[in-house]
């Protein structure tokens, strides 16, 4: 039987914005954001801002991925079982891209 894991903002770096304003984040910090969300990451700021502003009113911002080719992935997973909570071998998850 294999588990799923779930990525939350926690797991990923980058991917909060923790309460900042988006108006604020430089690019890099957009593009990160973004990319933890699998999306488009290319156009100016302010086009990074509005698609930033879209994905949080559409709810698309809590669907997180992970951007570094599994890492954080793999990262939760060490941790669960380390925890004596995850037990299995093999993982899959619904939420794991690479991008």
């Amino acid at each position: 039987m294999e588990e799923i894991y779930r990525l939350s903002e926690r797991d990923v770096p980058g991917a909060s914005l923790r309460g900042r304003d988006i108006n604020i984040l430089t690019l890099v910090e957009l593009k990160r954001w973004l990319a933890c969300r699998g999306a488009r990451r290319g156009g100016r700021k302010a086009e990074l801002v509005e698609r930033v502003r879209e994905y949080i009113a559409i709810g698309l911002d809590k669907e997180i991925v992970d951007p570094d080719g599994g890492a954080n992935i793999a990262r939760k997973v060490a941790t669960l079982r380390s925890q004596g909570i995850a037990h299995c071998e093999s993982f899959y998850s619904t939420n794991f891209s690479i991008f």
